[in-house]
């Protein structure tokens, strides 16, 4: 099979499409065909060894796919279900052993392709919203990163929980504004100083403070992820 290969940490350019061996799985995982390979940003830190790997590997940690094997000792699932993963290494490849714990069925209508890419940012969005902060009816949200795929998943399902209002914030994304059709009922830029509606709770992704101010090299921007409740002079423009 071909499989995208990480031989030495580096920038994009270590990421090589090579031949690999067809895998062979245990008794508890499932041979899967990748339809597609989600892409993350801990793919890059994993490959510029800012998250030290066992070199050489194959990066990717989410897809979605066909069953082609079960594991023997696999119930629950057979060959020809689609499925989909998050938090399995290898998935930049034609073939992936997946554990089985790891795997949810694709429900029909949805295609390989949304699935690849909504495992971790649907998690995470989820996660954000029912159990960092519980979003409830009636508050005001303020979403920062909010044009990303996290931000744009957290401000839909933020809506759906009943929020009262949920403002979306981006920066330095040229006509980034465009993008809050998804959901935001408004939308800010980062900077911005004209106060508005105050906001009860805030959701932060891209590894900042809410407001801008660096996290800090500890902790690079997919790796903070948080929902805090609102501090005195943040605001919801």
């Amino acid at each position: 099979m071909k499989a995208v290969l990480v031989s030495q940490h580096g920038g994009p350019e270590v990421l090589a499409y090579s031949d690999a061996p067809d895998p062979v799985i245990k008794p508890t995982e499932l041979l899967v065909r990748v339809a597609a390979s989600g892409i993350n940003y801990i793919d890059t830190y994993q490959r510029s060894g800012i998250y030290a790997m066992t070199l050489p590997y194959t990066p990717g940690l989410e897809g979605a796919g066909t069953v082609l094997e079960v594991g023997s000792e696999v119930t629950g699932f057979a060959v020809g279900d689609s499925v989909a993963w998050t938090s399995n290494l290898g998935s930049y490849a034609e073939v992936v052993a997946l554990d089985a714990s790891k795997a949810v069925m694709v429900p029909p209508g949805i295609e390989l392709t949304q699935a690849a890419q909504a495992m971790l940012q649907g998690i995470t969005a989820h996660y954000l919203i029912t159990s960092v902060f519980e979003v409830k009816p009636g508050i005001t949200a303020l979403v920062h990163a909010a044009a990303g795929g996290v931000g744009l998943d957290a401000r839909r399902r933020a809506l759906r929980h009943g929020v009262g209002q949920c403002a979306g914030v981006c920066g330095g994304l040229p006509g980034g504004g465009g993008r809050f059709s998804a959901g935001a009922e408004q939308a800010a830029r980062l900077g911005a100083a004209a106060p508005g509606q105050r906001a009860q709770a805030a959701g932060d992704r891209a590894g900042r403070e809410p407001g801008g101010a660096a996290a800090g090299a500890a902790h690079p921007p997919f790796s903070r992820l948080s929902l805090l409740p609102a501090q005195p002079g943040l605001w919801a423009q």
